[in-house]
Order: structure tokens, then sequence, then C-alpha cells
């Protein structure tokens, strides 16, 4: 910091003003003449000055109006007046108009004027410092904000990454449940169309629990792969209806779980599906597969999934040899109420019929009609109930094309529903 002072002497007297320069002669000040007020202001405009010593009469301009203006327009400067004996009472005037910081009485004591300068000085050097610091914190301000600047854009930047391997992640996670459905459904013995139905009314039914909306997809994901674990074993096993089973081909049965950890351990993002099918089988009551688990054991996505899953099973034919009406196939899930099944969630099952739907499907558009950035809003399905294209998939010309395509290979109409904002104009289509 500049410990550097100047001083601005102003006297109409040529005299005063030398005596004053004598007096600061090995102070080390800067000492500047003026001889009146008006030249005085001429030197503020152009020169630093820290301390402005100034006789109260002078002609043209007395001491205290030019204090008043140094004030009004450079407020920092140390403002000293020089007063004579008949002065004293036109000094309430300067102190108020003139804001002046220190009086000394003429003749004075040039003893005394060293000693008013060094208060002088300190004021000075003491506002110079707390301006050092307030220019040191708007530096560190102004580096901080870069700093907080550039954090928040590499924070913005990594969130980003993070936002695109998460929607990585839950494309492969889509893109592997699709696959895995499909396997089910492209195997002669397994059927797509149960697969959908199970999911329909489980997540239907958890939804209805309120359980939170990733609980409700694991749910939904684990009806679609229910029968999975039915690749490992023997298809005359799981073709015949369970009660015509012997005992020892119900444990086999059951052995599916074992080949569901098989086959989905190494995708972790199914992990917690995998959890809930491998507990689809426990009986609430300790009497079920694989390890005996009780209620407080099982989580309440594969309890759900069991009534469900049983539910379309009595209904079906695939428990007994008949196929059941709805109140037929609940007439036996009460019958293990508390047993097999979690007996409020039974109760709760019942009461909201998830397996009737509510919803009315929006009329499909069919493949003539379709042209590219319209987006799926229901899965598509092709023969057993393989997933042809998933629900909010964003369609191509290409994909179009191999639509229609597929339309001539089957004879058949195909008809998707889209979303009502992407529809487009007929000379749009790809026809």
């Amino acid at each position: 910091m500049d410990k550097s002072i100047t001083v601005l002497c102003v006297d109409d007297e040529i005299d005063i003003l030398m005596v004053l320069k004598r007096c600061f002669r090995g102070t080390g000040y800067n000492v500047i003449e003026a001889n009146s007020g008006h030249r005085a202001l001429e030197i503020l405009e152009c020169t630093h000055v820290d301390i402005i010593i100034s006789d109260m009469r002078m002609p043209c301009m007395t001491g205290v109006e030019l204090l008043s203006s140094v004030y009004q327009k450079w407020p920092h400067i140390y403002r000293i007046l020089l007063t004579g004996y008949a002065d004293l009472n036109s000094l309430s005037d300067a102190i108020n108009q003139g804001k002046v910081s220190c009086y000394l009485e003429k003749p004075w004591d040039n003893k005394n004027l060293l000693a008013a300068m060094d208060v002088a000085v300190e004021e000075v050097l003491a506002h110079r410092q707390n301006d050092h610091l307030k220019e040191q914190v708007f530096e560190q301000n102004q580096r901080l904000a870069l700093y907080k600047s550039k954090l928040e854009e590499k924070i913005l930047q990594r969130t980003r990454q993070v936002k695109s391997v998460l929607h990585k992640n839950q494309r492969f996670t889509a893109d592997l449940y699709k696959v895995l459905h499909n396997f089910v459904c492209i195997h002669p013995d397994l059927s797509g169309e149960f697969a959908n139905v199970v999911s329909r009314t489980a997540s239907n039914f958890a939804n209805y629990c309120e359980l939170s909306s990733t609980e409700i997809n694991d749910i939904g994901l684990a009806g679609q792969m229910c029968e999975i674990g039915l690749l490992g074993i023997d298809s005359g096993i799981y073709t015949r209806p369970f009660d015509k089973l012997s005992y020892r081909e119900q444990q086999m049965y059951f052995s599916q779980v074992n080949h569901i950890h098989a086959l989905l351990s190494p995708a972790q993002p199914l992990n917690s599906v995998e959890e809930l099918l491998s507990d689809q089988f426990e009986y609430i009551d300790g009497s079920g597969f694989p390890e005996g688990k009780t209620i407080s054991d099982i989580p309440i996505g594969s309890r759900i999934l069991a009534i469900a899953r049983d539910f379309w099973r009595y209904k079906l034919g695939r428990i007994s040899a008949v196929q059941m009406s709805n109140d037929e196939a609940i007439v036996e899930l009460k019958k293990y109420r508390d047993t097999r099944y979690d007996g409020a969630l039974l109760d709760l099952f019942l009461q909201h019929r998830p397996w009737v739907s509510e919803n009315v499907k929006e009329k499909g558009v069919n493949v003539d009609s379709l042209c590219p950035g319209m987006i799926l809003t229901e899965d598509l399905y092709g023969q057993k109930y393989m997933l042809l294209l998933p629900k909010g998939h964003i369609l191509t010309q290409k994909c179009i094309l191999k639509l229609k395509r597929l339309e001539r290979f089957r004879g058949a109409k195909i008809s998707l529903v889209i979303d009502n904002t992407t529809r487009c104009s007929p000379q749009e289509n790809v026809g």
C-alpha cells in the first residue's frame, strides 16, 4: 500500500504558504501550494490530494466555502482550517458547512500543527488501508465468483454426463427386457399373452396399493417374465395342469426360480426384478419354495405377483384342467388366504378387481397413415405376443417400411396407437 501523503496548502498570503512549506520540510509530505480557493479547486481537478489546509479569510472564496466544495466533491480529503481570533465566531459555520476535520488558531505552534498532521495522516492511511482491503475483498469475490461459475459449469457438465449414463442404462434395461420377453414369446410352449395379462394385472394392483413408480415398474417387468424360468425345465412339466403333476414334478415346476437366478443375475439392472421372481412361489405360512420364507421376508411385489399370476393360471386352466370364470378363480384364491397368499392383499385385490380394464384404448393408426417422428403410446406386439416395438418408440421411415413389409408378409393389417400430438398430414406419409 502506498504511504506517500500529498498536502495542499491554500492561503492568499505567500508568506504563510512559505511558512507552511518550511514546517513540513523533512516530513516526506508532497506539499502543493495554492494562493486562492479557485486555484485550489483547479489543482484538485487534476491532482490527487490527501490533506488540505486552508486559511479562513481569503478574497473571492472563504475557507468555509472552499472546504464545503471539497467535501461535496472529494469527501475522502482530510480538511484542516486555519482561523484567526476574529474568526472564532464563524467557527460553527465552518464546522457545519465546511465539514472541517480539524481547525487551528493563528498564529499556530508548529508542534501543534505537526501533531494535527500526524492525526490527519493516520486517518488518511486508515481510509487508504480500508480502501485497499475493499479492493482485495472485491478481487477475491470476483475470483470466487469465477471459481463458482466454473464449478457450476463442471457440476452441470457432470450432471449431464450422469443423466446420459442413466439414460443409457435405462435404455439398456428396456432393451434387455424386450429380449427376455421375446425369449418367452418365441418358445412354442410358453405364452406371451399370459405374460402380458399377468403384468397388467399385477402393475395395476400395485398402483392401487400406492406403491412407488419404481416398485410398480419392477412388478410389471416381473409379470412379463414370470415364466422365464420355465425355459430351463422339461416342457412336459409345465404343459400339463399343475394339479395333475406328482409331488416330484411339482417340485421340478417350482425349481424354475433357480433358473431365473441363473438367467438374470448377470443383468444388474434387473436385480430387483430377479428378487421378485425368485420369491414368487414363497407362501406366507412358510411352506413355499425355495427357502420357506414367511410373510415378513417376502417382498410385497412377490406377494402381489403370486396373486395376479395364480388368478390367471386358474382362469386359463393351468392349475386345474378346467378353465374358470372370474368368480370361480376368486373362490380358489380364497381357499389359500393367509396360507399361500397375503390375506390383506387378497382382500384388496378382490375389492379392486385389477383384471377389469377401465381404460378405453385409443383407436389405432394403420401403417399407411404413419409418418416419421410419430411416437408409440402402446407396445406393439406381433404373433405370440412377441414385442415388435416398445411404448415410446419414435418411428423412422426405415421402421415404417419394415412394418409395411411385415403387414404384406402376414396378410393382416397392423394397427399402432400413437401420440395424438405427433400425427402428420397426408402429404407427409411414407408411401
